[in-house]
């Protein structure tokens, strides 16, 4: 009896270190699992994050990835699905060392893009197109310095185009087209002149006035202004900009030679 007995307790004593070194396993940063239950949940546990349960490394999750060394998450991307729905949940901004923030194809998301976007520090890759998100294209991702990236085209965003933009010193490429954006490009926009290889697509939106010529000084590799209301000379554009590959300016009202 007393042999059985110490035999069963070493098999518990067993099953409990298993269990244990299993959980100690968990590479995934406890703070960014909780953040990301918070977005499962306001995106009413959609069929998407099925791979989301409490007991698996949210690193081995669909949809996410870490870092290979800090095991932090840096990517969330949420594309084609008819399921998620709702506003994008403030719970995104609890997920620090963020890079990528991609939704994509999402018909059901709705709402402004929530301002605690502005938290990501680390982020360098916004994409949010073919939505149904509303409201203007905030100020405050001029602040976020390590962005190169900004994809929200496709969507239905209303206001200005904010002049905060031409701070993003590492600015590679905005795409801003088929939107309900008003006004016209800031002037600052011709601060971007040190960049290399700059994208700017406004196209299908309702801007108007003339095209800042300080824009004549960017690097831009490619420039579609079509099919809004723009005015005036924008023959400056071809000056000596060498590395122009692709331009559109058509369905305007422009005046040049």
């Amino acid at each position: 009896i007393s042999i059985m007995g110490n035999y069963h307790g070493l098999s518990l004593l067993f099953f409990s270190l298993l269990v244990s070194s299993a959980f100690s396993a968990e590479l995934c940063h406890p703070d960014d699992k909780k953040a990301l239950f918070r977005i499962k949940k306001a995106f009413n546990n959609a069929y998407e994050f099925a791979s989301w349960t409490p007991d698996t490394d949210c690193c081995d999750w669909y949809l996410v990835k870490c870092d290979e060394k800090t095991h932090r998450i840096t990517s969330l991307s949420v594309t084609d699905d008819n399921e998620v729905a709702g506003p994008i949940p403030d719970a995104v901004g609890d997920l620090p060392y963020l890079q990528d923030l991609s939704l994509g194809y999402l018909p059901k998301l709705v709402g402004p893009v929530p301002q605690a976007v502005a938290r990501l520090k680390y982020l360098q890759f916004l994409w949010i197109t073919h939505t149904n998100i509303t409201g203007p294209v905030l100020y405050f991702l001029g602040q976020l310095t390590e962005l190169n990236y900004i994809n929200l085209s496709v969507n239905k965003l209303t206001g200005t185009i904010p002049s905060s933009l031409s701070n993003l010193h590492k600015f590679g490429a905005i795409f801003l087209e088929r939107n309900r954006l008003t006004g016209s490009i800031p002037d600052s926009f011709g601060g971007l002149k040190n960049n290399k290889d700059v994208y700017l697509r406004l196209a299908k939106n309702q801007l108007s006035g003339p095209i800042p010529k300080s824009l004549g000084a960017v690097n831009f590799t490619v420039i579609d202004l079509s099919r809004n209301q723009f005015t005036g000379d924008a023959s400056f554009l071809f000056g000596e900009n060498k590395g122009l590959l692709d331009v559109d300016l058509s369905m305007n009202k422009f005046s040049f030679n």
